[in-house]
């Protein structure tokens, strides 16, 4: 409260009081209600910001979530992507009476549907839904048909080396003969012959295969549309070698493989290092450092398939012999 006077300065004397109890108030701060909610599904740009209840300064009022990049006079932010937003509001008669209500808001889409599959053995394994598509999270590790027919195990190199790059010679393998339980670590690895149980891919029916009931062996264009899901493109996914860009960062376990070159596994896939056997000798190797993926799709005595390497970011698809030993995802029919 103030007491307002006036006077004549060459006579102090002559002076009067203009308000005696002037006051002078201020402004309520500002403030009001946030709520947000995230995103409904992986890429649904549906996440929502509310501001509600505002309340002091003149009693009219702006938004911003960019920082005050820019403003609106609603406090409904509607369709936003997953991010960290700095929500202010401001008084729209005072523009330079601005109230942070949150300078770190995090949107967040869920993390992918995580369920289980269980396979003739009674082995269970974590699926995961990428675009939509569903597969394992896990290598197959099965020793049995659906039909309870056992898979061939073979344990020594010249057994191995001596299967035919064909359809009928069938055999399964562990690192290490199972000695530190890799079978449950990594997965068996399998020769074509016994990924697909003698029936190829004809270009239109799925191969069951070695794959639990209502699971197939992946086509090569079915690893094609995975990787066109985790950013790869089209021209790249038809090409040979090493294609694509970080997809197999992607695809990639966080921990486990040699030197550090582990992925970030950002799509739920956590692919490890499982190795191969290989055709001319019946070796075991790459364990730790390499990753090798059947698909059912063959050219003569060869057919299509998927390698990771700890030294790459990318993914490398070419066609090699039927006799090599090598692991499966299966993907939900």
């Amino acid at each position: 409260t103030y007491n307002v006077m006036m006077r004549d300065k060459d006579n102090p004397g002559n002076q009067k009081t203009l308000n005696a109890t002037l006051e002078i108030t201020q402004l309520d701060e500002l403030t009001a209600t946030l709520n947000s909610s995230n995103l409904t599904s992986n890429g649904s740009a549906d996440g929502a910001i509310t501001i509600s209840s505002p309340s002091g300064g003149s009693g009219s009022y702006e938004y911003s979530i960019d920082g005050g990049t820019s403003w609106q006079s609603s406090g409904s932010f509607t369709g936003l992507d997953a991010g960290t937003y700095n929500v202010i509001m401001r008084d729209k008669d005072h523009t330079g009476c601005e109230h942070t209500l949150n300078g770190s808001l995090v949107l967040t889409e869920p993390g992918p549907a995580i369920n289980t599959v269980t396979d003739y053995d009674g082995n269970t394994y974590q699926t995961i839904t990428i675009g939509t598509q569903t597969w394992m999270a896990e290598n197959l590790r099965v020793t049995h048909y659906s039909d309870g027919t056992a898979i061939p195990y073979i344990n020594d190199n010249t057994t191995w080396k001596n299967l035919g790059d064909n359809n009928t010679d069938r055999g399964y393998t562990v690192q290490n003969n199972n000695t530190n339980n890799e079978l449950e670590a990594f997965g068996a690895l399998y020769s074509y012959a016994a990924v697909i149980n003698g029936t190829p891919f004809n270009g239109t029916d799925p191969v069951q295969g070695v794959c639990p009931t209502g699971w197939h062996v992946p086509s090569d264009e079915e690893w094609k549309t995975l990787e066109g899901e985790l950013g790869m493109s089209t021209t790249d996914q038809d090409n040979t070698s090493w294609r694509g860009t970080d997809e197999g960062n992607k695809l990639k376990s966080a921990t486990g493989w040699y030197n550090s070159g582990n992925g970030n596994n950002s799509s739920g896939m956590n692919i490890l290092p499982g190795g191969n056997r290989t055709h001319d000798a019946g070796l075991l190797t790459n364990l730790g450092t390499k990753s090798y993926f059947w698909t059912s799709t063959e050219s003569g005595n060869e057919a299509y398939w998927r390698y990771m390497d700890y030294l790459e970011d990318r993914i490398h698809r070419t066609l090699y012999v039927k006799s090599q030993g090598f692991s499966v995802r299966c993907l939900k029919d």
